[in-house]
């Protein structure tokens, strides 16, 4: 551990040493000339999810981040979680179930993580069922990618629902900003295949970009040690657990991305199909080497834009979500002759459903001397359907007679059908109130038919105090929706859902500056702090063995942080990023108990940092190393602190080594570092837990690439 640690700091010394390496530049903005035409172009320095409208990032009432396709290849990620391992206080941890991330800002999350809104091209990517991108996201490629912006703190005043903790928005590529064809593969360890094609036209009034790629991979396979069965054996000397064993990472993508553009028109398809999903470390913290899931998503929306007068617009905009959850082999909750003895052949559950969600939306913007005013209103109708269930078990945890049996459309089924609809309407006005003064001021209003009402303000001051430095200060309240899990789950022999719970809401204070005194040096620091009241938690129902939701926690939160982006010269350039967060939850059991503790995920301290060198006109090197600092655990857990790590990336590129073929080949954790994430601990009243060793993940890999502009 000692030698690994002191690698680790050799190579981030060495980023600083190495001054015959060289950076070949990112994208520059074109419009440094005036905001007038970054309004309407767009560029790398500036970010339209803060407002609605494109602004210099620096003058933007969030604090936000952007990542580029370019910093996206450059960096050999291969999915959007290795993206997103750039920005300050974003950490990606993981769910033991079905591969999912959770993309946790500020030490902000749940089970599940819905209190990270996750968009694609501004339209939100969330299944009612559990409030995230859904329990089988399985990832997202990164091809089709154009830019990723990010708010780092509450969106609910433009966005509404789940942009709590924050904003994570992907916009794809399209024919207005790429005109060529390419084609690639990629290959890997762990038996990873992936391979895409691309074509694009600009050359006419109808623009249009079509992306496919599809990939398979049988996933990384450490192995466990003691699991949930292991920990029933030791109790009452069975020995059915399947440890020691390798966890279940599968998983089958494909997706497609259409984009078409004619003047004022925008039209999306997109398609994300994911297949053979492995369910990891098992639904029940058991091995299960077999059990697969599969999903499709389906999206499609379409925007009409059009300036009418001198300072009018006006936006319409419709979406349409489709998804499924299905059982593709049997899951096995337990192994057989698992649980206590109880099921010989194992206990089985499959749980299936489908949903489809509406969106219709119209903005009126005024752009005047010195107010910009954005006002709007929108629809959205939800719902799930098509419940399925096969098992063989009850609501007691008892054994069905006659075995494995399909409860779909009886009282026996773990959620019944249902729906949510929701009306908003939403203010904001950007005033310039002085030369180098603007205000933000904004609300928004939203009336669901299953919770009722919530009003969300926000509030930000933005100082130019020059034209190189500026200085914020933010206020902002969010709100997280009720999962239909949280409201309705009903059957479940350890978790139920409750139907009077209110929306969990976050009010959050920023105070942010950016100093850039020249071309070669930017600087962004930011303080915050927030407080989380009616936190949904899961609390034991009195006189029964299970737990119901309830709105019953709380959480308090601050932290700082801070980025700096040097070029170095023309060649070289480093980009350095540090977070720091202290957080603490607290959670009423009863009248008479309350836990007052850490999250016991969330790292107190993160470093990131990137070199990225133009060796020669055609090479480029990029080396990343990323630092998770110790995890402190709950205070019901026994476990130590969860150790930090390090993890350190290499990505070699070739550009046109071979006409029009462009090569890179990336190591990731190059030092092969113990990488954990933590696992979920003791239930309330109990000690033990079910993954003692917690989630072991990034192993050392090697990957190749290839593509070719045709």
């Amino acid at each position: 551990m000692m030698k690994k640690a002191n690698i680790s700091w050799l190579v981030f010394l060495s980023l600083f040493s190495c001054t015959t390496w060289a950076l070949e530049e990112l994208e520059k903005n074109m419009f440094d000339d005036g905001d007038e035409f970054a309004d309407f172009y767009g560029g790398d320095e500036f970010i339209s999810i803060a407002t609605g409208y494109s602004k210099p990032i620096n003058k933007a009432p969030a604090v936000a981040s952007i990542i580029t396709k370019q910093q996206i290849m450059q960096s050999g990620a291969q999915d959007i979680r290795h993206v997103l391992e750039m920005v300050p206080g974003l950490h990606i941890e993981k769910h033991p179930q079905n591969n999912l991330d959770k993309f946790v800002i500020r030490g902000i999350s749940s089970t599940y993580n819905p209190q990270t809104l996750l968009m694609i091209n501004y339209t939100p990517i969330t299944s009612l069922f559990t409030g995230n991108q859904s329990n089988v996201w399985a990832g997202m490629p990164i091809k089709a990618i154009e830019r990723i912006e990010i708010i780092r703190g509450p969106g609910s005043a433009i966005y509404g629902a789940d942009a709590f903790a924050g904003v994570i928005n992907i916009i794809t590529k399209n024919g207005q900003l790429n005109s060529k064809n390419n084609m690639g593969l990629t290959i890997g360890n762990f038996n990873n295949r992936n391979s895409f094609i691309q074509f694009s036209n600009n050359d006419s009034d109808l623009k249009y970009f079509l992306s496919l790629e599809y990939g398979k991979t049988d996933g990384e396979a450490p192995t466990v040690n003691h699991d949930a069965q292991s920990r029933i054996d030791n109790a009452i000397g069975t020995n059915a657990s399947l440890v020691p064993g390798t966890v279940n990472r599968s998983v089958d993508t494909t997706e497609a991305r259409v984009e078409a553009n004619y003047k004022n028109l925008t039209l999306r398809l997109g398609f994300q199909g994911r297949y053979n999903i492995g369910t990891d470390f098992g639904i029940a913290s058991a091995l299960d080497p077999n059990g697969r899931y599969g999903s499709e998503r389906t999206t499609f929306d379409l925007t009409y834009k059009k300036q009418i007068l001198d300072k009018w617009e006006y936006q319409f905009k419709t979406s349409y979500y489709h998804g499924t959850m299905n059982s593709e082999e049997d899951t096995y909750l337990f192994p057989e002759g698992g649980f206590y003895g109880m099921y010989p052949d194992g206990m089985i559950g499959n749980p299936e459903y489908k949903e489809q969600n509406t969106r219709a939306s119209a903005t009126l913007s005024y752009k005047g001397n010195k107010h910009l005013i954005r006002m709007g209103l929108g629809l959205f109708d939800g719902g799930i359907y098509e419940v399925k269930e096969s098992k063989n078990f009850d609501s007691a945890f008892m054994p069905l007679p006659q075995g494995l049996t399909d409860v779909s459309d009886t009282d026996a089924v773990y959620l019944h059908e249902n729906r949510r609809d929701n009306h908003y309407f939403y203010l904001q006005d950007e005033w310039k109130i002085l030369t180098d003064w603007e205000l933000t001021i904004g609300a928004r209003y939203d009336d669901y038919s299953d919770f009722g009402s919530t009003l969300n303000p926000r509030l930000a001051l933005v100082w130019s105090a020059d034209y190189n430095l500026s200085f914020k200060a933010l206020y902002g309240q969010a709100f997280r929706a009720p999962s239909f899990t949280e409201l309705y789950a009903i059957n479940n022999p350890v978790a139920l859902g409750n139907t009077n719970l209110k929306p969990e809401v976050i009010n959050t204070y920023e105070l942010a500056l950016n100093y850039k005194p020249n071309n070669n040096l930017e600087l962004d620091f930011n303080v915050f702090n927030y407080h989380i009241d009616d936190s949904i938690q899961f609390v034991p129902d009195t006189g029964a063995n299970t737990v119901s939701a309830k709105n019953s926690g709380e959480q308090t939160g601050h932290g700082i942080e801070v980025e700096a982006k040097v070029k170095v010269n023309t060649n070289w350039s480093i980009s350095a990023s540090y977070a720091y967060q202290d957080s603490e939850v607290k959670v009423d059991i009863s009248q008479n108990i309350k836990i007052i503790s850490p999250p016991g995920h969330a790292a107190n301290h993160s470093v990131y940092l990137t070199s990225h060198n133009q060796i020669s006109d055609i090479w480029q090197l990029n080396v990343q190393w990323n630092y998770i600092g110790e995890r402190e655990r709950m205070d019901n857990d026994p476990r130590e602190a969860l150790n930090g790590y390090h993890k350190v990336d290499a990505t070699l590129i070739a550009s046109e080594l071979i006409n029009n073929v462009n090569l890179s080949f990336s190591i990731k954790n190059l030092l092969n570092y113990d990488i954990k994430e933590s696992s979920i601990g003791p239930a309330q009243g109990a000690s033990t837990v079910d993954l003692p060793d917690d989630l072991p993940h990034y192993k050392r890999s090697l990957w190749f690439n290839v593509k070719y502009n045709f």
